[in-house]
């Protein structure tokens, strides 16, 4: 969902699809762990010296993943959407028109609850700089974001990280007060716009990695199954305990040679996408191998219309025009 370069024809895939398959995981064990006093991060060290930090996400219904967040001195929560097809941070602030408290704003079609989800304010942090140049990023699902860049403290369990690059936004029409980025640099919003940085910065993972918190620039996540309404994020390393099996890896695709000479989206190769009703024949659904982007900032899996149809017929769906979305009636399937 949440893929600022939206005009190359990708199929996207949620991360939760594809669990099984080992590309989702959090935290190795280890003697010495500490845990904050929001209950919503981890640390641990290995005992091999490896440095990992682990936070808690939730599955908001059926929506979105999320992650609370402290910024600034004295700390503001902020619960922000948890990105893999996305580089960078930002958050709301309390004055966003689409910002809501007691009741919907009917003037506007896309609103944040704030009060829940929390807001950020500049002024009230003493550890802020803002840094004169404006922020924006325009999502694949038509949402975005304009604001500004600072720099301010993040707390994330131990450590107080000094000087984190990030966005506030008066004017965001995201469904929740922030997002989480954690894709590629190669990615970050940073250009094509007016009063751009022009520059590239250290997102979240690329910033633990410069400061030794961890040892290396890569996360794992861990959906846990459909039922389960919690998992984490691990920055630096694996949970071997999370998975059984080998641990695959997939080679990246570079969907934009064009623009760029190596991949700068988690994308793969889907190569086969096979079908079966009720014990019946497997039926192919694409003809040819297309892009897959593993893709957290949405639990839906989209794909190109011609699948999609496919895909309706087998299982006798209805298509909500008001959403685009297809139906299913789980009682042919012996579901309620």
């Amino acid at each position: 969902m949440f893929n600022r370069l939206s005009k190359i024809y990708t199929l996207i895939l949620i991360l939760a699809f594809l669990h099984r398959l080992a590309i989702s995981i959090p935290i190795i064990s280890s003697e010495n762990n500490f845990r904050s006093s929001n209950n919503n991060v981890h640390y641990s060290r290995s005992y091999d010296n490896h440095n990992y930090l682990e936070l808690d996400i939730q599955y908001h219904y059926g929506q979105f993943y999320s992650t609370l967040l402290s910024f600034g001195n004295p700390v503001q929560n902020v619960t922000v959407l948890v990105d893999t097809g996305s580089s960078d941070l930002w958050v709301s602030s309390p004055n966003n028109i689409y910002c809501y408290e007691d009741g919907k704003n009917t003037n506007i079609n896309h609103s944040i609850n704030c009060t829940k989800f929390g807001t950020y304010t500049r002024d009230k942090s003493s550890t802020s700089n803002k840094l004169d140049h404006r922020l924006f990023i325009q999502y694949g699902d038509g949402s975005f974001a304009d604001g500004e860049w600072i720099t301010d403290t993040l707390t994330i369990g131990p450590y107080d990280l000094q000087s984190v690059q990030f966005g506030i936004s008066n004017n965001a029409s995201t469904i929740i007060s922030g997002v989480l980025g954690l894709g590629f640099l190669r990615t970050e919003s940073i250009d094509g716009y007016d009063g751009s940085p022009n520059k590239l910065y250290y997102n979240l993972p690329a910033y633990l990695k410069d400061q030794e918190i961890t040892n290396t620039n890569a996360f794992s996540l861990f959906l846990n199954n459909s039922n389960d309404a919690s998992g984490t994020v691990l920055f630096g390393g694996i949970d071997y305990s999370k998975f059984s099996g080998d641990l695959v890896t997939f080679p990246l695709v570079n969907i934009y040679p064009k623009l760029i000479n190596e991949p700068c989206t988690f994308t793969i190769t889907l190569q086969q996408l096979y079908g079966k009703i009720n014990g019946g024949k497997s039926i192919g659904l694409i003809k040819e191998k297309v892009p897959a982007l593993l893709d957290s900032g949405s639990s839906l899996i989209s794909m190109p219309i011609e699948i999609t149809d496919e895909i309706a017929l087998m299982v006798n769906s209805t298509l909500d025009t008001m959403t685009s979305l297809h139906n299913i009636n789980c009682s042919a399937f012996g579901r309620q």
